[in-house]
């Protein structure tokens, strides 16, 4: 696995100044969580062990999102292993992410509105933002 993590670290050096410092922190928990379970190297990495881990990932309860965002840390991390001819071919290529279902929308009802106009009448600032989204049809 050393070859593995060298090539990690030259991902986070080559995308330091791209990535935001939460995002390098959710790659490196995914990268590692991926390879201590799969236990190869990464360029020996095949659809089906992507495949396995996400539905290892399904069925430990993780929602659709943390999945999506798991995936997309391997398809960052392989694109890079492409564009630096350190491999021929993606082995995340033909993998869909899980559908994400949207959460419904929820509204305050009249009396919660009152109140929170109520709390914040004397602060003009707060006051605004709620006039607007109530002329807006968001509350």
């Amino acid at each position: 696995m050393e070859r593995t993590q060298a090539v990690i670290d030259l991902f986070f050096k080559d995308n330091e100044a791209r990535f935001a410092k939460e995002t390098t922190r959710g790659y490196k928990i995914a990268l590692r969580q991926f390879f201590t379970q799969c236990k190869i190297e990464y360029d020996e990495v095949n659809t089906k062990d992507i495949r396995a881990w996400l539905s290892d990932l399904d069925e430990l309860g993780l929602k659709p999102r943390s999945i999506h965002l798991k995936l997309a840390t391997l398809k960052s991390f392989y694109r890079y292993c492409l564009e630096e001819n350190l491999l021929t071919k993606l082995p995340v290529s033909n993998i869909q992410p899980p559908k994400l279902v949207d959460s419904p929308l929820t509204y305050l009802n009249k009396h919660v509105l009152a109140q929170l106009m109520e709390l914040c009448k004397d602060d003009p600032r707060d006051r605004a933002v709620i006039d607007a989204f109530t002329q807006q049809g968001c509350a």
